[in-house]
Order: C-alpha cells, then sequence, then structure tokens
C-alpha cells in the first residue's frame, strides 16, 4: 500500500510541473503590427518676372550673363518699363517680399521749373506706377505702409550706403499655391521707372560707371511658407498682414535663411529656377 502511494504522488507532482509549463508558455504569447504611412512634401517656389522688361523689342538679352538691358540710353525725365511681380510656382501658400537697389548718387537735383535744388544723396531713379506717380515710400506716423491705394505692397524698409538706396517691400496677403498649371502671382510692385532731373555735373557724375554696376536696379524675390506662421508671430490668424507682421516675418526668414536667390531667368516665363527653365 505504502508503495501505490508514492507512486500516486509522483504522478500528482508531474501534473502538477506540467501546468506550470504549459502557463509559463501562455504568458509570452505576443503580437504586432506594422502601419506605414506616406506624407508628400511641400515645395515653395516663386519666381520673379518682368514680362515688359523682358520685351525683345525694347531689350536686349546678354546670353552669357543672363542680364537684360535696355536699348535706349536714358536722359532726365527719360522712361523706362520695368514691372516687376511674383508667381507662385510651388504647391505652398507663400508670403511674398521683394528688394530692390536703385542707385543713389549726391547729385543736385533740378525741378520742373528748371530751378536746381540744394545738393543731397538722391535715387536717381523714380519707381512709378503706369499712370506715371510715384511709390509712396514714406509717410505720416500712422501710415499703413501702402505703396499706393489700389495696391497690396507695403514698404517695410529703407536703407542707403554705398551709392545704393536697398527697399524692402511685403505683400499684404499670401499667394495661393499652383493648382495644376494655373498659378496665382503678386501685383506688379511698379510698371516702369523714371530717371530724375539733375544739373550737367550731376549728370556726368552718375554717368561714368567707374564701380560696374553703378546704374543698375537689382530686384530680388523671397517666398516663404504661410502655414506656421503664428510661431513667429501670435498676432498672426490669417493669411493676410500687417505692417509689422510682415517685418516679423522678413527678420525672421532672415534670421533662418542661408541661400543666395539665384538669377532669375530674363524670359519673362513662368517655372523658371534660376537661369534654367524647369519642365
Amino acid at each position: 500500500m505504502a508503495k501505490k502511494k508514492k507512486i500516486a504522488a509522483a504522478v500528482t507532482t508531474c501534473a502538477l510541473l506540467g501546468a506550470l509549463a504549459l502557463g509559463g508558455t501562455m504568458a509570452y504569447l505576443t503580437d504586432s503590427e506594422k502601419q506605414t504611412n506616406e506624407f508628400t512634401f511641400g515645395t515653395v517656389q516663386v519666381d520673379l518676372v518682368e514680362a515688359k522688361f523682358a520685351d525683345t523689342s525694347s531689350t536686349d538679352i546678354d546670353a552669357s550673363t543672363n542680364v537684360a538691358k535696355y536699348k535706349t540710353a536714358l536722359v532726365p525725365y527719360a522712361t523706362a518699363p520695368k514691372d516687376p511681380k511674383v508667381v507662385n510656382t510651388g504647391t505652398e501658400s507663400a508670403v511674398i517680399f521683394l528688394k530692390v537697389e536703385i542707385p543713389n548718387y549726391e547729385i543736385t537735383p533740378v525741378g520742373n521749373d528748371g530751378v536746381p535744388a540744394a545738393k543731397a544723396n538722391t535715387d536717381i531713379y523714380q519707381m512709378q506706377f503706369s499712370d506715371g506717380t510715384a511709390l509712396k515710400l514714406t509717410g505720416e506716423s500712422n501710415w499703413d505702409g501702402k505703396t499706393g491705394s489700389e495696391k497690396n505692397w507695403i514698404v517695410l524698409s529703407s536703407s542707403t550706403q554705398n551709392n545704393k538706396t536697398t527697399y524692402v517691400f511685403g505683400y499684404s496677403s499670401a499667394v495661393a499655391g499652383a493648382n495644376g498649371s494655373t498659378y496665382s502671382s503678386t501685383d506688379t510692385l511698379f510698371d516702369k521707372i523714371q530717371f530724375v532731373n539733375m544739373t550737367d555735373e550731376s549728370y556726368k557724375l552718375v554717368t561714368v560707371d567707374n564701380k560696374g554696376t553703378a546704374k543698375d536696379i537689382n530686384v530680388y524675390a523671397y517666398g516663404i511658407q504661410s502655414t506656421g506662421l503664428d510661431n513667429v508671430d501670435n498676432t498672426i490668424s490669417g493669411t493676410t498682414y500687417n505692417k509689422s507682421q510682415l517685418n516679423n516675418i522678413w527678420t525672421a526668414y532672415n534670421n533662418n535663411t542661408t541661400t543666395t536667390a539665384p538669377e532669375a531667368n530674363t524670359s519673362g516665363k513662368y517655372k523658371l529656377n534660376g537661369t534654367d527653365m524647369v519642365d
């Protein structure tokens, strides 16, 4: 009888160990899944276009430098077409800025009555709208910076050094990204330039091009994505901007970028990237 009890005990022990082993296996059953999400990155690309100035009937294009040169020599009061605007050919809505460099010399300006004024540092070109009125570049203390009543450009800053005045303009509303082959754009900043009247002595001074590009007008276009700009200025809540907001966006852009703007193509066509056409 004692022998049978030992066998029964041994069987019971083995059964218990089997149950423990089965329970340990069940504790490590696992499962896993993988979900792949694909994202498309947006692009910000802006193209600087001067349709009138690119007209080959009045402009020569230097193929080696891609510089457009107006065929007619300028004299005081003469005007020339120049109509910069920015086209958004990227996929994303963008805030647009233009920087314009105008030659500036210490000259003796002459009024419409032919009377010379006091000698002063003066921009030798005046930026004008198509009707001949000049861009509004200064104003009273509560001035909103608009360059003209029908324009959406706002003057942000101006500074003069080394015979050059640099103006920065911001566009007061975001420009939508491309929809297929349909592109949105800004207004033209201005439509023509006029060479200012001055004394003969001053005229001789500014027409001696001893600095290589002393008589040139340079225009630079910049585009910044409109998404997330409330991080730059928490007063931004939509896609229209005042002077203060544009200044804050421009400052943030300059603090962040290391990119040098490529030269625009002079063909006047859309979808340009520097000097090469983009398919």
